[in-house]
């Protein structure tokens, strides 16, 4: 299970976490304080409850902890978050929140038996009798090793705690300075988000967090590259094509769709089911939409009314009974940084479908519901962790029974490849350049596979110029067909004329009107 705040999602790892900076454990507590005081003090901050989340938290903060202080203070609050179910008032959970924060804020100080614990963190700390520490490296310049120089003045300091914490005394104050023990605890109007994206405030819950962690926080490296921008798409040379291969290249487009590779005969009915029944049919089968596995936004940034895609482990799933006895099936999405309720109404057959643990991947509008966020039956598939891992922009096609979306992009794939690279393009060199449009083959394979959004809207672009171009010629055909057949003659005499126009029209007609009819009898 991912600790909370470390990904988007628990099967991402920290290396992967893109465009954000890891927030320490104790920033991670004190949001989850601060919601559950928001919350009403109903133990609903974390699924679970506080108990729950105590396990995983404690295992990360003493493993960020530097310090053998720090080490008691996350012993201490680990023992607070254990008892705070078993409050049985709001007065009493007020308390307690309020004292968490305190002690991480450093207004409160540490109790006696707590202090106990700072010397045997600090016995283990210490080098044995006899051998020497290990050498500090010589100081670097901020500029060319940050992080080497903040890990080598946290060993150091870690080597001379035990000597500097007997000589304090047993009941010195916190190290927090300006704030007094009577002060107020309620600090929700104090802390505000800093410019990269930590809590900071008037207590200087930043200065501890740093301390806490050994040094200011090295952002997460970014392993997804900056996409290219395309200020037109690439062409190349259109080289020579022989008549016969181009006979030969329609007549493979024209082939049946079970002659693709992997497509037998029983895969050939499912795509005949979907309205494919050609190679040609298979290239123009485009994705109903994308999901950009580069843009996805974490479940704890999301608002309402927004459509987006989010990637997550399901944490709880069950049957509701809904209004007139309708069966709703209802789960809980899980990304590491928050949970969200999602309910699909009346479709209760979901829970055989759906379990508990399974990665999910859902494009949906986002609504609140007493002030927490969810989605109401969004679209629903299976994640695919290697394309996750590819951090590319994956198409979702119509589907139909028998085939999934993963089995169905393997197939696509070798196809729209080889076919982007041999398919004729009928539109002129000329044209393409004066209008900044792609070829055709680079256009599908963009269609369907999509390096960015800018290639992806490039070949959109083609596409769309391409079904208007048919769209006119088609119209311009069927004026050819129609003006190359000859009318009918209607042979109208002028006694059943003049009895008609006496019948329809009780007035004489105008010398315009005359003319007029005169045109059309010739």
């Amino acid at each position: 299970m991912d600790p909370a705040g470390w990904g988007w999602f628990p099967s991402v790892s920290r290396g992967e976490q893109v465009n954000e900076t890891m927030p320490s454990a104790l920033e991670t507590l004190v949001k989850i304080l601060k919601l559950e005081k928001e919350q009403g003090y109903k133990n609903a901050a974390v699924i679970g409850g506080l108990a729950a989340y105590e396990t995983n938290w404690t295992n990360n903060a003493h493993a960020q902890a530097r310090k053998p202080e720090h080490h008691a203070l996350v012993d201490e609050l680990a023992d607070l978050l254990k008892r705070y179910e078993g409050l049985d008032n709001k007065d009493a959970r007020h308390e307690s929140i309020t004292y968490m924060l305190d002690r991480i804020m450093g207004r409160k100080p540490m109790p006696a038996e707590y202090l106990e614990r700072v010397q045997n963190f600090a016995s283990t700390t210490a080098p044995a009798v006899g051998t020497e520490a290990p050498p500090v490296k010589p100081a670097r310049t901020e500029r060319n090793t940050p992080r080497e120089q903040v890990e080598g003045e946290a060993d150091e300091e870690r080597q001379n705690q035990p000597r500097q914490q007997k000589q304090r005394p047993a009941k010195e104050k916190p190290r927090r300075e300006g704030r007094s023990q009577g002060q107020d605890g309620d600090d929700d109007d104090k802390v505000k988000r800093g410019t990269e994206g930590r809590v900071t405030g008037d207590d200087d819950f930043s200065r501890l967090d740093m301390e806490f962690t050994g040094g200011a926080r090295v952002p997460t490296k970014i392993d997804i590259p900056v996409q290219p921008r395309l200020a037109r798409p690439p062409r190349q040379p259109r080289k020579p094509l022989d008549p016969d291969k181009a006979a030969d290249l329609i007549r493979g487009l024209n082939a049946p769709v079970e002659r693709v590779r992997n497509v037998g005969t029983k895969l050939s009915k499912l795509f005949n089911q979907l309205g494919v029944y050609t190679i040609n049919d298979l290239l123009f089968y485009l994705p109903r939409r994308y999901d950009d596995y580069t843009r996805l936004l974490p479940i704890a940034r999301l608002t309402p009314n927004q459509l987006v895609t989010v990637i997550g482990t399901v944490r709880h799933a069950e049957v509701r009974i809904g209004r007139s006895a309708r069966k709703d099936f209802f789960m809980v999405l899980d990304d590491g940084t928050a949970a969200l309720n999602v309910t699909f109404f009346g479709q209760f057959y979901l829970q055989r479908q759906i379990k508990p643990g399974m990665q999910l991947v859902l494009r949906g509008e986002t609504s609140i519901w007493q002030n927490r966020i969810q989605m109401s039956n969004p679209e629903h598939e299976p994640l695919d962790v290697e394309e996750l891992r590819a951090a590319s922009i994956v198409p979702v096609y119509r589907l139909t029974e028998g085939i999934s979306g993963r089995a169905l992009r393997k197939l696509m794939r070798p196809a729209i490849d080889y076919w982007a690279e041999n398919i004729p393009d009928y539109v002129p060199e000329g044209t393409l350049e004066r209008t900044d449009l792609a070829d055709l083959g680079w256009a599908i394979k963009n269609l369907h596979f999509p390096e960015t959004q800018d290639h992806l809207e490039h070949a959109q672009r083609r596409y769309i110029f391409d079904q208007l171009l048919m769209l006119q010629l088609t119209i311009l055909a069927n004026r050819r067909v129609w003006q190359s057949q000859p009318s009918i003659p209607l042979d109208v005499s002028d006694e059943w004329l003049e009895s008609f126009l006496s019948t329809v029209y009780p007035y004489p007609l105008t010398g315009a009107q005359r003319r007029a009819i005169n045109d059309i009898r010739v």
